[in-house]
């Protein structure tokens, strides 16, 4: 995980935009979850964009539903954090 995609998942859309939207605000302390949602999802995806772009959704039920999102590097060999976000 780099760190402009850590900066996003906690503040990328702002909390305002996050609780209007019905999803739960992303702090420190669900950032944390992520490794468990990878290692132990209960659902994962493929999903093949538009342009070409794949990536796997994980999805965990942890109180609340919650999702990451994480693109398939163009050599197939690394994962790259996308995204992070939780439904209410």
């Amino acid at each position: 995980m780099d760190g402009e995609s850590v900066f996003h998942a906690l503040s990328g859309h702002g909390e305002y935009k996050e609780i209007e939207s019905g999803q739960v605000v992303i702090d420190k302390k669900r950032l944390r979850l992520i490794p468990h949602i990878v290692w132990k999802f209960d659902r994962v995806s493929l999903e093949n964009k538009k342009n070409g772009m794949r990536r796997l959704k994980f999805q965990k039920k942890i109180g609340h539903h919650f999702t990451e999102i994480v693109t398939i590097g163009k050599k197939k060999k690394h994962l790259l954090f996308k995204t992070f976000y939780g439904k209410q």
